[in-house]
């Protein structure tokens, strides 16, 4: 298994929200003026993570938006 930073994570399930052909179900699940706001918000968080690991260290991803990430991504469990 391949490993995959959080920032990733964070990156691909805003990719799914702006491509939805690679995931048609998530049309039926998000309604479409949310999906580009909500995009942004997981690529600002996928920058700030990325960079809070660079510069110190540590993580910094709001678990809110991993956890919405990872339902996206399909890789979420039951919370």
């Amino acid at each position: 298994m391949s490993s995959t930073s959080t920032a990733d994570e964070l990156r691909h399930a805003a990719l799914l929200l702006r491509n939805p052909i690679r995931r048609p179900e998530l049309c039926a699940v998000v309604d479409l003026p949310f999906t580009e706001p909500l995009a942004d918000w997981l690529e600002a968080e996928a920058q700030q993570e990325a960079y809070t690991l660079a510069e110190r260290g540590h993580h910094s991803a709001s678990p809110y938006a991993l956890a919405i990430a990872r339902q996206i991504n399909g890789s979420g469990g039951r919370t």
